[in-house]
């Protein structure tokens, strides 16, 4: 073979070698870009999943603040302030809810027994409780009940 020749199928491996390291990276080129498109559409729909998690989560909030708004606002007229008697005995807790009662009946004046059992109970309370509170105070003379029963009044 001659020089030239030798050179020549050199000269062709050469460009064929080239060719295959071209044609290669077209390939992985292509192949970076589906990966790159497909990460980007990932990245979308996890965005939007994302967004609409949050949406759903901001409005059962929103609609938790207007259920707890709207349910102050309708018992705010007849609503007793009550502090937490955590951590009393049986008779400071009682205590506790027969003043309660007592400042409650003083505000508001005559007021239905049921209406003061409800909001007590609204705030954890027992309905032994509350009646046992309203005693304490009938025992003590400070409150009567209306002759048909329902209604309780200061003395």
């Amino acid at each position: 073979m001659s020089a030239q020749a030798t050179k020549k199928k050199a000269t062709q491996g050469a460009n064929s070698e080239k060719d295959i390291i071209t044609e290669t990276s077209i390939k992985v080129g292509k192949a970076l870009a589906r990966t790159s498109v497909q990460a980007e559409k990932s990245t979308r729909k996890v965005k939007k999943m994302a967004e609409e998690l949050l949406e759903s989560v901001g409005e059962k909030v929103s609609r938790k603040k207007n259920t707890a708004a709207a349910k102050k606002n309708a018992s705010s007229s007849r609503e007793i302030a009550l502090a937490p008697a955590s951590g009393l005995s049986v008779e400071g807790h009682l205590g506790f809810l027969a003043g309660d009662l007592y400042q409650s009946l003083k505000a508001k004046g005559d007021t239905p027994a049921s209406e003061l059992v409800n909001a007590l109970k609204k705030r954890g309370h027992t309905e032994a409780m509350i009646y046992a509170a309203m005693g304490w105070l009938a025992r003590e003379g400070q409150v009567t009940f209306t002759p048909d029963g329902k209604n309780l009044t200061l003395r």
